[in-house]
């Protein structure tokens, strides 16, 4: 049965609303396009006898079934119940037919959509938004972007978007430019250099030379609005009627058709009474006043009753919330003046910034927060664009900016989330980071809430201005509040920001793991799009700086791009080598990527900058690999040729890249020696650089080249340091040539600025040449210590030139040396050291000019607090010492002791490797057991003043005919102990350096062979601050039986791991380890440097937090050693029949070592 009501056309219905507005309004019905016919609004008279009309899709639509309300749903359930304009079928579906020029130039995105379920916008050729939506290009606006177009504030109403409305003569967005006729498809598609335009068939320029369209001439009229017959009334009401998926503005409702006669601009009007004083600007430039558009005053409605949301639907936002999706609303802005939207036109038209300051002090009582910002925002895009006038040292001394600054200082609070980035942006881009606004402006962002609902660029923009805080622990707090939204939101991140916050976490030094790991998720969901050279770079850069590893983002980026050289090839050389760098930082190996890198530099390499050289030679260095053969080479070949434009940094690192490559033979490595030893480049070297060059020479056997460098340090007056002496050391313990280690360390002792430390020097000195069996050297060097410093010598001294005495025949003139020393001055002992010697590693305890105090003071603590020849009561003092001070030293104190002593008396190895010896307690430890069986301690120390105070500690201890002292990095000092000791000889390896080597030093000790079958390997600080790649060596590798023991740390009473287990060559190595675990290597790290370098270290809270983080991890990754101890239990203490039962479950106690080797 048939409807009773009568159906009225659109025609119809357009020709009698036509009619009801007036006649000054009139356009033949005939002439309007389908998509300016006029809705229906329900309620209204002009619907007399039409029921409610359906504007559109039901969201079930097409499966209309599953509507609960059935025929008396007010959306429509088929094509034909649709009332607004609609496309035609094929041009909704984006046929290839149906996208003619004609249909993107006067259709495409000019109708709203009618869809009612969610749809993805990029894709629909309908509008959605003002952002999204265009005018149709017959009402006779031009291709020209509007000036004064608001593109940036989403909530505000289509008239306060642009003053002139829709009747303006300009493009509104970019929308309405690209797509206009006579701008569409007429110029190139840029992306198409990627390979790949994201865009595909709905870009607006040409892909291919016969899409290409001529310019036409532009008839628009620019100077004046568009008349009021091309704008019909029906088109504008349903223009100002958008989808309810468009905010409302703030006001609360759209405007009505009665308001619509407010968008009539008079073309000559009365300039208004406010602007007698204003700067004669006008909309359109100088000239003449136009009116600004003032929206009429609307009816205010009662506020509308809310229905309270059922508690299952509270319950899944909160599950929203805590997954951190669907959580990003931008807030509206609060009601602003007419007058303040005109002034954030004029001040983004200002010309200078004169003009800019101008315009803001003669409004100053009319602008609002925003405004200010606004000004900042336009002073910084002068200084983008290249002026060069436009600096801070010339902008504080105008007085109109300490004025705006003033201005803007007292409302912060006003600005939106967006305003207070983009003034911080403002500040850092016109260096003024250190004006006081500027950390204000960052704590009324970070601190207030706002972060909340802080769209991704402001986000992205904030972080990069604030890498510019000096102040660390400043800088630090703020970017830890700067990652809350990006944990929970990142995946709807543009790519743009997500690498620009990639880039500022990691140029701040930021090392949150949540945070990286939301970044890497939502860098993957990108994949997809094409990457520029920078973005790829910048996210690898990014990672490796922080030491983030992330295998499976770093595979896909390598096979997404990296392996293809078409793409490489588009890389600039800082993009190449900060990309290979960054690779090498956390060694992560891609064969096939790093090759086409290498093959892409060879052919860039004339473009090579000397830090571009000396960057990519390192990343192959650090990695090991070679690449192409030939390949790095010629491009060392090409730095050759260049050799005069490097400094001393980069001659140090191609230098050191060069030896560790095995290129000893390349010219450039004699180039870069001779170079360096200039005086004017040797001045400046620093300690890193001094020992960079000395490896080089070590692992070249360029002795001579070594001796030259250090006497032209020396020349130039400059300090070596400990790490130029670390590698001079060792290339002179490790040669022949006995003089060589006379005259480092003797230089060494000169460079000391504490007679002191000259004397543990010269001390350490007479064991290095009693042990090669030099004993007449070694005693003249005691005896021209007590010639030169009489009063500082000390009890270990006097052992050495008694026993020397008596080895060399020379008595009497020992006896007379002893007489005439009365020991030392414990006052002066106890003084604080000034070392005069750049540390090795300055931290937080190990900085300054009294590096070195604490380890001289337990020196001088052992010789006065116990007997000499007494390891036992030698230890007994350094934990004496340590515990009347409350002063920490990284010692293997309390139960840790216990287990280290036990181990070695119940394996009873035949040679012990200590890696880490510090003061040299666990030597000592070691030692005083494995004496009694023959046994031998090798103990490396990268530190040269940390090896000789443990060379005196152990003299004094009666241990020195048992334990060698040797001086470098592991890398180097490694292979050194199968040179003196032989293949499968270490029974027993203690391991106590940094954390994240243990694996890498076991591995080199394994490749070597220098482990014997059933060795047995021990390490410290496995938990606190925890090495997980460590553990999963031994629990997956050719080891059996890994034991975590759980032991109070010494003196701080917290929780620490030793991790043991038992060599069993029959096992195969470990396999690749899960990213998970390079995770927890990554939160290891950053804690450990918490408490190196911050100015608050950990507090136990957070180490337990960490601890139990890290058990829970080793857990997922199945790699959970057995732990036994004090984990979990009520604070035991660590005997020896603990130690004895891990030995009784691995079954092999009562089996020592030498049996089985």
């Amino acid at each position: 049965m048939e409807d009773q009501y009568v159906v009225e056309t659109d025609e119809q219905l357009a020709a009698e609303f036509h009619q009801a507005l007036g006649e000054e309004w009139q356009m033949p019905v005939g002439q309007m396009m389908p998509w300016m016919m006029p809705p229906a609004w329900s309620g209204s008279s002009y619907s007399r006898g039409v029921p409610q009309q359906k504007q559109r899709y039901c969201a079930t639509y097409p499966n209309i079934a599953r509507c609960r309300h059935g025929v008396s749903c007010s959306f429509a359930h088929s094509r034909a119940e649709v009332t607004a304009p609609l496309l035609t079928p094929e041009e909704e579906a984006a046929a290839p037919e149906a996208l003619t020029v004609e249909f993107f130039t006067e259709k495409f995105k000019t109708m709203w959509c009618p869809i009612g379920a969610q749809h993805d916008w990029q894709a629909c050729m309908y509008a959605h938004t003002y952002q999204d939506v265009r005018r149709p290009p017959s009402i006779g606006y031009g291709h020209q972007l509007c000036p004064y177009w608001n593109k940036k504030e989403t909530s505000l109403a289509y008239s306060q978007r642009c003053p002139l409305g829709p009747r303006c003569p300009f493009a509104h967005g970019a929308k309405e430019q690209l797509y206009h006729p006579n701008y569409f498809r007429t110029l190139v598609c840029r992306d198409l250099q990627r390979r790949r335009c994201p865009r595909a068939h709905l870009c607006a320029f040409f892909h291919r030379e016969g899409d290409r369209r001529k310019i036409k001439n532009d008839p628009v009229d620019y100077s004046q609005p568009l008349s009021r017959e091309a704008v019909p009334v029906q088109w504008l009401q349903s223009f100002l009627s958008p989808p309810r998926f468009q905010e409302v503005p703030a006001g609360g409702q759209w405007y009505s058709p009665e308001e619509l006669s407010s968008f009539e601009v008079p073309l000559n009007p009365d300039p208004p009474a406010s602007a007698a004083g204003s700067s004669g600007l006008s909309f359109y430039g100088k000239g003449p006043q136009l009116a600004r558009f003032s929206p009429p005053e609307r009816p205010i409605r009662p506020p509308r009753e809310r229905p309270e949301r059922p508690e299952r639907m509270v319950d899944d936002l909160a599950e929203q919330v805590q997954a951190g999706r669907n959580v990003y609303v931008m807030p509206k802005r609060p009601p602003r003046a007419n007058e303040c939207y005109a002034l954030d036109k004029d001040l983004a038209a200002a010309a200078t910034t004169g003009e800019a300051f101008d315009i803001a002090q003669q409004s100053a009582d009319v602008m609002d927060a925003p405004n200010w910002a606004n000004l900042f925002y336009a002073l910084a895009h002068f200084k983008k664009k290249g002026v060069r006038t436009v600096t801070f040292a010339t902008l504080r001394t105008d007085p109109r900016w300490s004025k705006s600054c003033q201005k803007l200082r007292p409302c912060l609070a006003d600005l939106t989330a967006r305003d207070a980035a983009n003034v911080i942006w403002s500040l850092a881009t016109l260096d003024a980071k250190q004006e006081a606004l500027f950390l204000e402006t960052a704590d009324a962002l970070c601190n207030s809430g706002k972060l909340a609902v802080c769209d991704p660029v402001s986000i992205a923009k904030t972080a990069w201005a604030l890498t510019s805080i000096p102040n660390r622990d400043r800088r630090l707090d703020l970017f830890a509040k700067l990652a809350v939204p990006v944990v929970l939101r990142a995946d709807t991140f543009p790519l743009g920001s997500l690498t620009m916050i990639c880039y500022a976490f990691a140029k701040a030094d930021f090392r949150e793991g949540d945070a990286y790991e939301a970044l890497s998720a939502a860098l993957t969901c990108h994949m997809d799009e094409q990457l520029r050279p920078i973005d790829v770079c910048n996210v690898v850069w990014s990672f490796c700086t922080v030491g983030y590893r992330d295998d499976e983002l770093f595979s896909k980026i390598c096979e997404m791009y990296l392996v293809k050289e078409a793409v490489v090839c588009e890389f600039n050389p800082q993009d190449l080598t900060n990309t290979t760098w960054g690779f090498c930082k956390v060694g992560f190996v891609h064969g096939p990527a790093m090759d086409v890198l290498a093959r892409v530099s060879y052919d860039q390499r004339n473009s090579f900058e000397p830090i571009h050289f000396a960057n990519l030679l390192y990343s192959f260095a650090m990695l090991r690999m070679h690449g192409p053969e030939g390949v790095l080479q010629a491009i060392a070949d090409t730095a050759s040729e260049r050799i005069q434009k490097f400094d001393g940094g980069n001659l140090a690192i191609a230098s050191w890249a060069l030896a560790t490559l095995g290129m000893g033979n390349h010219p450039l490595l004699d180039l870069a020696l001779d170079r360096a030893a200039r005086p004017e480049l040797c001045a400046t070297l620093g300690s890193r650089a001094l020992s960079m060059m000395t490896l080089a020479c070590f692992r070249t056997q360029r002795p001579e080249k070594l001796d030259r460098l250090l006497d032209a340090t020396r020349t130039a007056g400059l300090g070596i340091g400990a790490s130029g002496y670390s590698a001079a050391v060792m290339a002179a313990e490790q040669s022949s040539d006995y003089t060589r280690e006379i005259r480092i360390l003797e230089a060494m002792a000169a460079e000391a600025e504490d007679s002191r430390m000259r004397t543990a020097v010269a001390n350490s000195l007479a064991l290095r040449l009693w042990k090669r069996g030099l004993c007449q050297e070694a005693f003249a060097v005691l005896r021209s210590l007590h010639n030169s410093q009489p009063r500082r010598w000390s009890v270990v001294s006097s052992a050495l030139v008694a026993r020397l005495g008596a080895e060399c025949g020379a008595l009497e003139e020992a006896a007379e040396i002893l007489s005439s020393t009365g020991g030392f001055d414990s006052q002066e002992w106890e003084a604080p050291v000034t070392s005069g010697i750049h540390p090795m590693a300055a931290t937080r305890q190990n900085e300054g000019s009294h590096a070195y105090t604490r380890e001289f003071m337990t020196l001088h603590a052992v010789l006065c607090g116990a007997p000499p020849g007494d390891p036992d009561a030698s230890m007994a003092a350094i934990e004496r010492f340590a515990e009347s001070r409350s002063l920490w030293l990284k010692i293997t104190a309390w139960e840790k002791g216990i287990v280290v002593h036990e181990v070695a008396r119940l394996w009873k190895p035949r040679l012990s490797v200590e890696i880490g010896a510090y003061v040299g307690y666990s030597a000592m430890n070691i030692a005083r057991t494995v004496r009694h069986h023959g046994g031998k301690v090798a103990s490396l120390e990268v530190d040269p003043l940390h090896v000789t105070l443990v060379r005196n500690m152990i003299e004094y201890a009666g241990l020195s005919e048992t334990v060698d002292v040797w001086t470098g990095y592991s890398y180097d000092s490694i292979p050194h102990l199968l040179e003196k000791y032989g293949p499968r000889s270490v029974d027993l390896v203690f391991m106590d350096q940094k954390g994240t080597r243990f694996h890498s030093d076991l591995a080199l000790m394994e490749e070597l062979n220098l482990l014997s079958d059933r060795a047995i390997i021990l390490a410290d600080n496995v938990l606190k601050p925890g090495a997980p790649l460590y553990i999963w060596h031994l629990a997956k590798g050719s080891y059996h039986h890994c034991t975590a023991v759980s032991v109070r740390e010494f003196l701080l009473q917290s929780e620490d791991w030793m991790v043991m287990a038992f060599r069993d060559a029959s096992r195969g190595p470990a396999p690749t380890p899960p990213p998970s675990l390079h995770r927890l290597a990554f939160e290891s790290d950053n804690f450990r440097k918490r408490s190196m370098f911050d100015g608050v270290a950990p507090s136990k809270s957070d180490w337990w937090k960490f601890s139990q983080g890290f058990v829970n991890g080793l857990a997922q990754c199945g790699c959970k050693p057995e732990i036994v101890g004090l984990h979990g239990r009520e604070n035991p203490k660590i005997t020896a029949a603990d130690v004895a039962r891990i030995f009784e479950t691995a079954g092999v106690l009562g089996e020592p070592s030498s049996s089985g080797t």
